[in-house]
């Protein structure tokens, strides 16, 4: 049902981006929800980015193997790394 959901707004001439924030923090039931969401081929115009803490995440963390799973599946997974936010030193 909630892939149907998603398949509404996700089509060729509205592809539909999400921009999921903290993806070290997920469940495994979410993971495999976010596996199916970019590997079915009825939701092609669905783009995922992602933002998460690398100092969390290592080779052995359910998210890594999840991610090498959707790509392996022929899914789409774009890695962007942010440069660290500056830290408002002045006290105010």
């Amino acid at each position: 049902m909630f892939r149907r959901f998603i398949g509404i707004f996700a089509r060729p001439e509205h592809p539909l981006a999400l921009f999921l924030d903290d993806l070290q923090w997920l469940d495994a039931a979410t993971l495999d929800l976010l596996e199916d969401l970019l590997t079915r081929s009825d939701l092609q115009h669905l783009n995922a980015d992602r933002r998460l803490s690398d100092n969390e995440v290592d080779a052995a963390h359910p998210l890594t193997r999840k991610l090498e799973a959707i790509k392996n599946a022929g899914g789409k997974v774009e890695e962007i790394t942010l440069a660290p936010s500056p830290v408002n030193t002045s006290g105010s």
